[in-house]
């Protein structure tokens, strides 16, 4: 009796623990499964939704492949057991928002129509966007704002080519309002093509900032009539919420290929707007053609979401809010309205993910996003490592990365950043690093600590050039600016920085090296040091990357360039010094090395012409006489840069940028990221031949 007393506690602890953390259970899903499943491997459920309606706390729910049509959202789990939704080893499992389009009859000799019941936006083939038929097109320049009657109501357009006469369907201008860098879409009553005009449907009480305005530059958007080539389509909303669209296949096969986005608010929910939801990861999965978001996190604490691609969907990639201990790893974010979303958050770790082709900024990291005093907590505590972000620089403000409202003790490191309209652009964010990272090639500032909000900031060990406005702009206080190396840009300063051990490298030796809040210019730094203390240990001289342009030109006076021939703007105001004939270009980091044909002060010719008329700024790089385009920023055996920093250690970044273009981000030789898909990959965007969004007003 004795001995059973003293061993009965342990039996009921171990009862006691095994209820609490019971054994997770692994539930199948397999769509081509026979019905009546039980959620074994070999009798899976045949929908997401049932496996995880089966699942208790903890489980594994495993997916094996196919296109899932569903939306979803997680239970939850335990520290010891996550929920877990994941793809089976080495299958393709689509969580999908798209819908397909059937039922197409010809419309005329080419054209075909269909009618959906629901609101259609977009059209694809497979994963491939179709573009909006649009005047002007393609191969010519967009139309220009001469002047507007009627209160804003008539516009008067200036261009080369005419606007044709339009009447009915639901055409919209699509532009951009050139004093705030925005895009605007404004519905269309009708135009006369006699006069060159368009009627909006505006009212005058309507907002005036959000207006065309004399200058600005627009598409006519969205009507049959303006369907003049293969792929071009329109849409025409219904009075039942569906829609009638019209559409010119390039073949007969792509009308068994069509689909829209039709699933709406977003894919894969994780959390809920009451009850915060805890312990779960998602793996594997592609997460597609939302009609709003990818990936919504709301209210949950410890989530990893982890070798996902997440691609066009209407709103975020992936959304998070009110969280906290979340960690996005190994994932592709592309071509979704934003990449990533973060707000009002704490814990954040997003490592080695490429995010990209974003159609406005890659990640916006957030406190208060709805803008009212006391609205939401601020966000805190996030980190941004070895991730490759490029290609934001289409819509409105685009960065790479942003960050606004509320952020505290953000560390941004050790991330390759290329071709964006800003690399990052801040706004009330503070006690926060930028370490080790390549920030290159922007048509703005490559860092922007703006509106007077953006304090107390490290800038240490980066590799920052091309700055189309500049490298840094700073008007805050107390920043600490040192080991960077600044390539073809100076340094703008504050009488609060903090800056030495920089290394700085001009093409042109008649920009200064640094500018003063004062504007005072400097272009010795010995003098710089004598007179202000910084700088001491800095150095003026070609940092021999291993192998980076010489030179970055912008696009300028859009309308006037063509496909192969382009004028350029430089900080110097002599435009196209340094290119000459015989050199090698690359525009908007598209990979293909052009040459160039004939220069003259302010443009260059070159073959082979771009797939499209240019629209907006563009980054033309000039390798000059090197063909190899593959970026390596890392100093070179005899760099200046090297044991040159504060303690020996070398100026600049030394991450691998070549590795981070193959997804390889800790320099092991193997890619950390998904596989792409062929059929995703053979719709990667073309950086200079992007298509208009659908969505009109």
């Amino acid at each position: 009796m004795k001995t059973t007393y003293l061993f009965l506690p342990f039996l009921l602890l171990a009862q006691w623990v095994g209820a609490v953390v019971p054994k997770a259970e692994e539930i199948w899903v397999d769509q081509s499964a026979a019905p009546g499943g039980t959620g074994s491997d070999s009798a899976p459920f045949q929908t997401i939704t049932a496996g995880i309606a089966a699942a208790t706390t903890g489980d594994i729910v495993t997916v094996k492949a196919g296109i899932y049509r569903e939306t979803i959202a997680l239970k939850f789990g335990t520290t010891e057991h996550p929920f877990i939704l994941r793809a089976a080893p080495g299958q393709r499992v689509v969580i999908s928002g798209f819908t397909p389009v059937t039922g197409w009859t010809k419309f005329g000799d080419a054209i075909y129509t269909a009618t959906v019941d629901w609101p259609v936006r977009d059209l694809f083939v497979g994963y491939a966007p179709q573009p909006l038929a649009r005047a002007p097109g393609r191969d010519q320049p967009w139309q220009s704002v001469a002047m507007l009657a009627n209160e804003g109501q008539q516009i008067k357009a200036a261009g080369k080519s005419r606007l044709p006469d339009v009447t009915g369907g639901f055409p919209f201008l699509f532009g951009f309002v050139s004093s705030s860098n925005t895009e605007l879409s404004q519905l269309v009553d009708h135009t006369d093509a006699a006069a060159n005009s368009v009627a909006l449907r505006t009212k005058p009480e309507d907002k005036p900032w959000l207006r065309f305005k004399a200058g600005d530059r627009f598409l006519l958007c969205n009507h049959v009539d303006l369907i003049c080539q293969a792929g071009d389509w329109a849409y025409e909303p219904l009075a039942n919420h569906g829609t009638k669209l019209y559409y010119w296949p390039a073949t007969t096969n792509d009308l068994n290929r069509t689909q829209a986005r039709q699933l709406k608010t977003r894919l894969v929910l994780i959390g809920s707007g009451k009850d915060q939801k805890s312990h779960c990861r998602v793996e594997g999965l592609e997460i597609t053609g939302g009609a709003g978001l990818g990936i919504e996190i709301s209210r949950a604490d410890d989530v990893t979401v982890d070798k996902c691609i997440i691609h066009n969907n209407a709103g975020n990639g992936i959304f998070m809010r009110r969280s906290q201990n979340i960690r996005l790893t190994h994932s592709l974010v592309l071509g979704n309205a934003n990449g990533i979303g973060i707000a009002s958050s704490s814990n954040v770790v997003v490592e080695a993910n490429e995010v990209a082709f974003n159609l406005t900024d890659g990640i916006d990291v957030a406190g208060n996003v709805t803008g009212q005093p006391g609205g939401e907590p601020t966000t805190s505590d996030v980190t941004l490592r070895r991730n490759y972000f490029h290609h934001h620089m289409f819509l409105g403000h685009p960065d790479n990365m942003q960050t606004y409202r509320g952020v505290y003790r953000l560390v941004i490191e050790e991330n390759l950043a290329l071709f964006g309209g800003q690399a990052l652009m801040t706004e009330d964010t503070e006690n926060s690093i930028v370490r080790g990272n390549v920030l290159l090639g922007t048509g703005a500032r490559l860092i922007i600590f703006g509106h007077h909000t953006s304090h107390q900031w490290v800038v240490t060990g980066n590799t920052l050039g091309f700055g189309g406005w500049g490298s840094i702009g700073m008007d805050g206080h107390d920043y600490q600016v040192d080991g960077n190396i600044f390539y073809g840009n100076g340094l703008p300063t504050v009488e609060s920085c903090q800056d030495d051990y920089n290394l700085f490298w001009l093409a042109n030796p008649d920009l200064p090296l640094i500018v003063t809040a004062k504007h005072t210019t400097y272009n010795d730094l010995a003098q710089y040091a004598k007179v202000t203390g910084q700088e001491q240990h800095s150095l003026a001289a070609d940092p021999l990357l291993r192998n980076v342009p010489a030179r970055q030109g912008l696009l300028e006076r859009v309308d006037e360039c063509s496909p192969n021939h382009i004028y350029l703007r430089q900080l110097n105001k002599l435009p196209a010094q340094g290119f000459k004939t015989g050199d090698h270009i690359e525009i908007n980091g598209d990979g293909v090395m052009r040459c160039v044909t004939a220069t003259d002060a302010d443009s260059i010719s070159f073959e082979p012409p771009l797939p499209s008329q240019p629209f907006r700024e563009a980054l033309i790089w000039n390798w000059g006489q090197r063909t190899d385009c593959a970026l390596d920023t890392r100093p070179g055996e005899k760099s200046p840069a090297l044991k040159a920093g504060r303690s020996g250690q070398t100026i600049g970044a030394t991450l691998d940028a070549a590795a981070y273009r193959r997804g390889d981000f800790n320099g092991a030789g193997n890619r950390a990221l998904p596989v792409v898909p062929d059929d995703l990959q053979a719709t990667w965007p073309n950086p200079n031949d992007p298509l208009i969004p659908s969505t009109g007003p």
